[in-house]
Parts: structure tokens; C-alpha cells; sequence
């Protein structure tokens, strides 16, 4: 679910996925900055057990995470939801 705010749209939860440490937090500040909620993990895994805990609207992840790539983690991801 989204809300609108005059010509802003905001997201209620977004996960962001990435195993370079600098890079999560750089990319997880943005959705921050335009008033999302943001929750993050460092692995496939772990975005994993994220999507199947919490109702999340937008995945933004690494397209060259070590073991599973982002791909498959967006397919099982959509078949937790």
C-alpha cells in the first residue's frame, strides 16, 4: 500500500538488500529520505526470512549478491507473499 502526499508517493515498508555493508546504508537512506520505512538486510537469506515476517511493498537488492542472486530472491519472495 502506498499513500499519496501532494506529488510525493510514499511506501510503507521497503527492503533493501545488500552484503557490502557501505553500500546498505547509502541505499537505504534514500528511501529514508523520501519518508519510507525502511528495513534492511545483509544476505539472501536474510531479505528472505524479512519477506515472509513483514508486509513489504518495495524490494531494492544487489543484482550481484554472493549465493542467491537477486533474481531468485525476488521470485521466492513473491511466493512467500
Amino acid at each position: 500500500m502506498r499513500e499519496e502526499f501532494g506529488d510525493r508517493l510514499w511506501a510503507r515498508l521497503v527492503l533493501v538488500v545488500d552484503d557490502d555493508p557501505l553500500v546498505l546504508d547509502v541505499a537505504a537512506r534514500m528511501p529514508e529520505d523520501l519518508g519510507c520505512d525502511v528495513v534492511t538486510a545483509a544476505d539472501a537469506e536474510e531479505a528472505l526470512e524479512t519477506l515472509a515476517d513483514q508486509r513489504v511493498e518495495i524490494l531494492i537488492t544487489d543484482v550481484n549478491m554472493p549465493g542467491m542472486g537477486w533474481i531468485r530472491t525476488g521470485q521466492r519472495g513473491r511466493e512467500n507473499a
